[in-house]
Parts: C-alpha cells; structure tokens; sequence
C-alpha cells in the first residue's frame, strides 16, 4: 500500500487524469460564476463556489479557459478553503498548463464542509478577445473517507460559468448602400482603430498585490485615465487598519505642478486625498497618488482596498460642472503558507527474494521535523527472516545514544530501536538503520516486517518534556521468486500504539545496561 499523503499529493499534482462525470441530481452543487458587460482589457475575478450539506475529505478539479483570449494572474482561497482543517493541503496550478486553472483540497484526518467560495480567480481579459468566453468546470474526485473507512464518493452538479462581452464589442455590419461604389479590392483593408474613450468620463483604478505574505511592504497606485478635466478631486480610500497600516502617501505624476493637495490618514482606516488645481486642471493618464501599506504580520483573508468620491468637479470659471467618473476598488490577498513536509517512516520491501539468501533492508525517515526520542520496534516473522545485523544509518547524529535489542537474546521476531539525541536532533531524510536478514530456505509465501513507532518527540536542550510528532509509517514486505508484487502483496501501514512518555525509552536503555543480555548500547562515532 503506497503513502497516503504521497498518494493525495500525487493525485493533485495530475488533478483527475480521469474524469468522473456529475451526477445528474446531486445534494451538492460547484459552480463558476458567470459576469457580463466586460470589455477587452478588463479584470474581472471568478468566484468557484460550493453549496449543500456535505463532510468531504478530497475535492479535485479543474476550471478550463481559452488561453488565447484569457490570461489568469492570480488565484486566492476563499472562506470555505480558508476554514479548512489545520492539516489539510489546498493546492492550486494556473501556470503548468495554459487554459487550465487545477486545485485540490486534501483532508487526511478532519473533513471540510460548508457553503460558500472555495476559490476566486482573477482573470484579464486580453485586447484580442471579440467573442464570450466560456469557463469549463470539471471534478474529478469529491469524496467522504473518514480513517479507516472505504471511499464514499458524494453526489454533486458541476455548473459552468463564463465571461460574456458588451453587446457592441463585435457589432455585427451594416448592410451596404447598393448606391455605394464597391470597394477597390486592391486597396488593403483599413485596420479598425480603438474604440475612443468617452469624452467626460474620469476612470479611477485602486491597485490591487496578490499572494502577499503577512510582515511585508507594498504599494498601491490610485490610478486615474480618460478624455476628462477636473479642478476639484476629494475622496477617500478605505481600508482595514487590523490589515493595513499606512506608511505613507506620495503624489503622483498626473498633477499639474502648482496643485494644492491635501493629504490625511490619521485616523486608521481611512485616508483622506483632496486636490484643488488653481490653473491647469489634473487630465490625462497617470497616478494620482500611491499609498505604501504595512500587511499585518498574521493576514490570513483577502482583503478590500476602497475608494469614494465626494467631489470631482470641472472650474475653469466660476461655476463648477460635475465631472462623471467610473471606480474599480482595489483588493490585497495573502500569499499560502507554506506546506509542510508530511513526516513518513518506510521500511524497506524487496521483491523476488530467493531462499537461502541474505537481504539488506534499510528502515528510513524523511519529512520536515526534528526529533531528540525515537523509540520504534520492527516485527517479523522468526520462522521466514533471521536477523544478522542491524546497523545504525547516517541519519542518526553522532553523540546520540542508540539501543538495539534483537537476535536470540532479544524478543523472537522483534527489532527494538531506542535513540535519545542529547544536543543536536535528528532531522532531515535519510537511513535511520539498515537490518541484514537470513532467508529461510523454504521460502515461498510473502512475509510482512511491520513498523511500529512507540515514542518520537521534540525535546531540545532545556525542556523537561517532549513534544510528540506527527508522523505515517509504512510497512516492508518481501516476496519469494516469481511472485510480483501486487495489490494483495503491497503491505499497509504500520500499527501506531499511543505514545508512552520519555521515561520508557530512558527505562529501556537502564534495563538494558544493568542486564546486559541481548542489548547492544553505543553511541555513533565518527568514520
């Protein structure tokens, strides 16, 4: 049996090779949103939602665009991702494959459950798009598998979304005037020129960051574009001061030089931008102010940056016109944390094993951890596998103390591990022993080792007690000649008893040294 977390860490990083189709009346409902009235050029955010009653422990999928008229920039959780059980991993792709934007949330103890968005999108809409854009929903897995349990797939209805165009983006000709001269078809075709801007109109666009980690710096522009003249600008950016701080605000580049600003962001949550321009009026293209923002060191949940307009107003006389304006709000959205490497013990499994014969087996460690107490016994079958050796790998640091107990003194099929790291812990992947075997020579049915892990804890310099760590173990097996491995033959985890305390494993190597029988206690020397 292969490693759970390898298994669900491999199936995201396919996400669904094999399509399961939705079931025609589901409970649970996916869909991706659908928006109009966009024009070429704009950004628009996607929201992938889940509605109904439901515990799940995987969902995976994939949205599907048109690459060549869709570029995504960015892909943030939603609230139903972001209350997601501690150890569940929520992994996203939008760059591997262009036109497919993958995900997978993997839950291994605790389901996740709840209506709401499980993922935005951001999209911008490229200058060349003429034509509506469908977004192509697919789920591949959305199962219901508690420990222990057999897989229970849940019924679900997968609901498409797409990003539909103005109606006069690609207006449809008129008819010709038969009273019209035709076209001299050797004149090359006119190339159609933009679409102009329209006159009066001012075009405010708060900047957004994506995947921001907490503790940074970042700076947004308030941007401003159109055919428009305006003397009086005053608004007002709003923003969450339990969020964002402000640093500072500098003018931009779209002032006139004897403009009068008036900047304030004392009171947390708003900042205050007022503009009086005395002759020439703010016109044009350009940045009307950028604001740096200090992220909160804990900023877990997107977040929306705000303007309002109280006044934009034109004045060359006395008398002002009001100045009509559009706003796109601006949004920061925290970066992923970062996944942890799931810690996994393997003993080794050799296959096609001849009778008679010797075999090296090493037990292994790999993850992300450090451990200062392991205590671990491996079982066997006495009557098939007779230990030589046990030798201690490179992984074990070396003014550790380690206890082996095994052999004819020892406990007929076991191997006891015991190591206790006095400074430097044991970390990173590699060799923890390295087991030799005698085969017997009638050797024809598989046997199984079995890993079982009694105590593995943090416990550094100075503390008086350890901290248990998160771990999966997985089973050896051998098998004889001619018998390769298969479903039936792949062993499965390891049996886990409850952690004992430090006490045992300090006790074991006391009993060990008075008794002396059977045990060899050494530390690791340098080659």
């Amino acid at each position: 049996m292969k490693k759970f977390l390898a298994l669900l860490i491999s199936a995201m990083l396919v996400l669904g090779l094999v399509a399961f189709p939705a079931a025609a009346d589901g409970e649970v409902t996916f869909t991706v949103d659908t928006v109009d009235d966009v024009n070429p050029g704009d950004t628009v955010q996607i929201a992938l939602t889940i509605d109904g009653e439901y515990q799940a422990h995987s969902v995976v999928g994939h949205i599907y665009y048109n690459a060549d008229y869709l570029q995504v920039t960015g892909v943030a959780n939603g609230p139903v991702a972001a209350n997601r059980p501690d150890d569940s991993m929520f992994v996203k792709d939008y760059t591997t494959n262009a036109g497919d934007v993958s995900f997978g949330l993997i839950c291994p103890t605790e389901p996740f459950s709840g209506s709401g968005v499980l993922l935005t999108v951001t999209f911008q809409v490229l200058d060349t798009c003429t034509e509506d854009q469908p977004l192509d929903l697919q789920i591949n897995e959305f199962f219901y598998q508690p420990a222990g349990a057999q897989q229970e797939n849940i019924d679900f209805i997968a609901v498409d979304g797409a990003i539909n165009l103005v109606e006069d983006v690609n207006p449809t000709d008129p008819p010709v005037d038969p009273t019209e001269p035709p076209v001299d078809p050797t004149e090359p075709p006119v190339e159609p020129s933009e679409p102009p801007v329209e006159p009066g109109v001012a075009y405010f666009t708060m900047g957004s960051e994506y995947d921001v980690p907490g503790g940074s710096q970042i700076e947004l522009p308030l941007d401003v574009a159109g055919d428009y003249e305006a003397h009086i600008i005053n608004l007002v950016i709003n923003y969450d001061p339990d969020v964002l701080e402000v640093v500072g605000v500098e003018l931009g580049d779209v002032l006139p030089e004897d403009a009068f600003p008036s900047i304030d962001y004392s009171t947390p949550g708003v900042i205050h931008v007022g503009i009086v321009c005395p002759t020439d009026p703010v016109a044009g293209d350009g940045t009307l102010v950028t604001v740096t923002f200090n992220v909160a060191d804990d900023f877990d949940a997107p977040t929306p940056v705000e303007v309002e307009i109280s006044e934009l107003e034109y004045m060359p006389g006395t008398v002002a016109e009001p100045v009509d304006y559009e706003i796109e709000n601006g949004e920061v959205t925290p970066a992923e944390p970062p996944v942890e490497e799931p810690v996994v013990f393997t003993m080794e499994s050799k296959y096609n094993v001849a009778g008679g014969s010797q075999i090296d087996l090493d037990f292994t460690l790999e993850g992300d951890y450090e451990a200062h107490i392991l205590y671990a016994t491996l079982n066997y079958d006495p009557e098939v596998l007779t230990v030589v050796n046990v030798e201690v790998g490179g992984l074990i640091p070396e003014d550790a103390a380690v206890v082996l107990e095994y052999g004819a003194k020892g406990t007929p099929g076991e191997i006891s591990i015991g190591i206790i790291c006095p400074t430097d812990g044991i970390t990173g992947d590699g060799v923890i022993v390295t087991v030799t075997f005698d085969v017997t020579e009638d050797f024809t049915e598989p046997t199984v080792i079995e890993v079982n892990i009694n105590e593995f804890e943090n416990m550094p310099v100075g503390a008086t007690t350890g901290t248990p760590i998160e771990y999966t173990a997985n089973n050896g097996i051998v098998t004889p000649l001619g018998s390769e491995p298969g479903p039936t033959d792949e062993p499965g985890p390891g049996p886990q008893p409850p952690v004992t305390g430090a006490a045992s494993l300090i006790g074991l190597g006391i009993i060990a040294i008075a008794t002396g029988a059977g045990v060899v206690v050494f530390r690791k020397k340098e080659d």
